[in-house]
């Protein structure tokens, strides 16, 4: 049975006849009752329900740092879903039922400021260095901007990203790596946060770390979820998914590990930012 809360124009909770009422973040919406399928696992099927699972692993370790990144989205959706909904939808690659995440195609932030400008990275002594060109007279850049680096290690699915440490006058920012993350497959991503309003910047794609410490796009190619890496320049995006995006990412959190700096994540963790797996939008 449903329940009118606000007289006959308003929304409603429950259902009636073969209608759901209810709402989300205030929103009223109506649906159809969900009819019995019975699983048929077709191929297509199978196939969005790997994508969906490998887009929630990869951005369960960054939920605090996506909830900067994509805090423009939260008025019908949780950050984390539609950091998800992104990643399912430009960032897969592959066929059924082998899948990757193209790391270049990876937004984990996404927004209308000014990124830096010629961003860098090196990484020495389980230290990595963010270096950027001060642009803070371009647009609607401050010098006041908070960088947001970001590095994840596609092998062990974990993040590390400060989200207030530095600032886009200071060209420069650090990232202490774990030790057990040599030889793994770590890609970098830095963005820039507004402290006067809400802005944010798309996050940058800076590039792979490499063995020598050298920072390099596409150098560890594509890790799949049958555990094969694809070195290869990739021509086959899955379905379709695959749109021209550049990257962009921020802050730092540790899968399980000691967070560092403001608003970080670890490894563990819901789907969307405030526990909800609501309203993906795919």
């Amino acid at each position: 049975m449903g329940k009118i809360r606000q007289g006959i124009l308003g929304g409603f909770n429950g259902t009636v006849g073969t209608v759901v009422g209810g709402s989300w973040k205030g929103t009223a919406y109506m649906r159809g009752k969900a009819q019995s399928i019975k699983n048929p696992r077709t191929e297509k099927q199978m196939a969005q329900r790997i994508k969906f699972g490998l887009a929630q692993k990869f951005v369960k370790v960054m939920t605090a740092y996506l909830q900067a990144g994509y805090r423009n989205y939260t008025q019908h959706q949780t950050a984390t879903n539609a950091a998800m909904s992104h990643t399912v939808r430009n960032c897969m690659v592959g066929k059924y039922p082998s899948f990757g995440i193209d790391p270049s195609k990876v937004l984990v932030s996404s927004g209308s400021l000014m990124p830096g400008r010629f961003s860098s990275v090196k990484v020495a002594n389980n230290i990595a260095t963010f270096a950027w060109e001060d642009n803070s007279d371009e647009s609607h850049a401050s010098m006041d901007d908070f960088a947001m680096p970001l590095i994840y290690n596609f092998t062990k699915r974990e993040a590390i990203f400060t989200t207030e440490d530095a600032s886009r006058v200071d060209c420069k920012a650090t990232l202490k790596l774990p030790t057990d993350w040599d030889g793994d497959m770590l890609s970098c991503y830095i963005a820039f946060a507004s402290v006067q309003n809400n802005s944010v910047s798309n996050s940058v794609y800076v590039g792979d770390v490499k063995p020598d410490g050298s920072v390099v796009a596409g150098a560890n190619g594509i890790l799949y979820n049958d555990g094969v890496i694809d070195k290869t320049p990739n021509t086959n995006t899955g379905e379709g998914d695959n749109k021209d995006n550049t990257n962009q990412g921020g802050g730092t959190s540790q899968g399980g590990g000691t967070s560092q700096g403001g608003n970080t994540s670890q490894g563990g963790g819901s789907t969307d930012g405030d526990g909800n797996g609501d309203n993906v939008d795919f």
